[in-house]
């Protein structure tokens, strides 16, 4: 959980520092100033950063919806077509719980 937290600790100070450099060209552009290389390689630091993060996300979200898809709900389903005389029996099996 820890690990988890500085992670997102480390992506929220990086997209705040990418989001006051993105401001800073902006300020630049409205004051009618060229962009540099060194601008433009301000920005594709910082979107790559912002890329990376979004991935990381979509991978964590996309397992979840796999999670759903493969193990959750057909296991729901099961318990719901179980008629009466099996219904504890398929519970079981399909959640491994103990009958006490």
């Amino acid at each position: 959980m820890t690990e988890i937290l500085q992670k997102n600790n480390k992506s929220v100070n990086e997209a705040t520092s990418v989001a006051e450099q993105f401001n800073k060209l902006i300020n630049k552009l409205e004051n009618n100033q060229p962009l540099t290389k060194a601008d433009y390689a301000v920005l594709y630091i910082g979107t790559t950063m912002v890329m990376n993060v979004l991935n990381d996300r979509a991978k964590a979200i996309n397992s979840a919806i796999t999670s759903y898809q493969n193990e959750i709900i057909p296991r729901l389903q099961k318990v719901l077509e179980a008629n009466e005389d099996n219904f504890n029996d398929v519970i079981n099996s399909e959640f491994q719980l103990k009958e006490e």
